[in-house]
């Protein structure tokens, strides 16, 4: 028997609650397959450039206020994994169905997977959907993902900052400038 994961959502917290949340999503195997970093020219420090999962990426996470209440306030795509900052919000536009996973079947209407998982679930699969057709097989995205709630304006404004300053920050832990 395979041992319980631990999860690491906050215990009691309604993940269907109108507020702002920061999603951290990593590779397989921590993969640099999204985005590549390196040094720049004269003109900017670092050079960013999407590779074809990031691509992949870009294009359904553009997309997720079509389909979702939510309101994409931020994001980057980082070598191995994306930093999401939105807000849910109490809209309601009409939702498709998701293809949850059989195991999710018999899962009652009070534990109803909440809206936050069902947009990562949604982006997940339709990335790998889209790199699977140029990458067959290619392991995308490592189980589960990492939230924080943000819990006041100037939590917001930090992470909005931290989600902006991820690729210098990348550079300089990597040594890539100095």
């Amino acid at each position: 028997m395979l041992p319980q994961r631990k999860s690491n959502r906050l215990k009691y917290y309604d993940y269907n609650s109108c507020g702002a949340y920061f999603i951290t999503i990593c590779t397989a195997n921590c993969n640099p397959i999204l985005a590549e970093i390196r040094k720049g020219n004269e003109t900017e420090r670092i050079s960013h450039t999407l590779l074809p999962c990031g691509i992949a990426a870009v294009s359904v996470i553009d997309k997720l206020s079509e389909r979702f209440p939510i309101h994409l306030s931020a994001y980057v795509m980082m070598p191995d994994h994306v930093h999401l900052l939105f807000w849910l919000t109490d809209d309601q536009p009409e939702l498709r169905a998701i293809h949850e996973s059989p195991l999710q079947e018999t899962v009652s209407s009070e534990t109803e997977r909440a809206m936050v998982s069902k947009i990562i679930g949604y982006m997940k699969m339709h990335v790998t959907k889209i790199v699977h057709r140029q990458y067959p097989g290619l392991p995308v995205w490592q189980r589960g993902y990492y939230d924080h709630i943000i819990r006041n304006r100037d939590d917001f404004r930090q992470t909005a900052l931290y989600i902006r300053n991820n690729p210098l920050k990348w550079a300089y832990d990597k040594k890539i400038i100095p």
